[in-house]
């Protein structure tokens, strides 16, 4: 479990970058470098899984960038942009997610953002049951 006290600094983390224009799209790198160098976490980039495609992506997977602490928890204060492509919608907010939830499955970390080092996983196209 994540301490009180660091779950409250990065509540105020996420009410200052809630006010960033356009937030949460496309903010995950703006928000979770800082996050990461302030807090001393893990700055993981990979892609988060979709239930659905969207826009002019053909695939279930989004880039994305987020942090994780020392006990492997992922750290995300930008995963409700995903909300379009989500049958069960991420509240808005800080997100906290322990090693053994299901929604930890969502996110594949990568050390490229090559989208075909996925195409034949099983992550894209439906083929993935979370």
């Amino acid at each position: 479990m994540i301490p009180p006290d660091f779950l409250r600094e990065l509540k105020e983390v996420y009410r200052g970058v809630s006010q960033l224009p356009g937030f949460p799209i496309g903010h995950c790198l703006s928000v979770s470098e800082p996050l990461a160098k302030k807090f001393g976490l893990k700055l993981i980039r990979g892609f988060f899984v979709l239930d659905r495609s969207v826009d002019e992506n053909p695939y279930r997977i989004e880039p994305h960038k987020w942090c994780e602490d020392s006990d492997e928890r992922i750290i995300d204060l930008t995963a409700h942009q995903f909300n379009r492509g989500l049958d069960e919608l991420l509240p808005e907010g800080v997100l906290v997610i322990e090693p053994g939830d299901p929604l930890n499955r969502r996110y594949l970390k990568t050390k490229t953002f090559d989208w075909h080092d996925y195409l034949d996983t099983g992550y894209v196209n439906g083929v993935l049951t979370l």
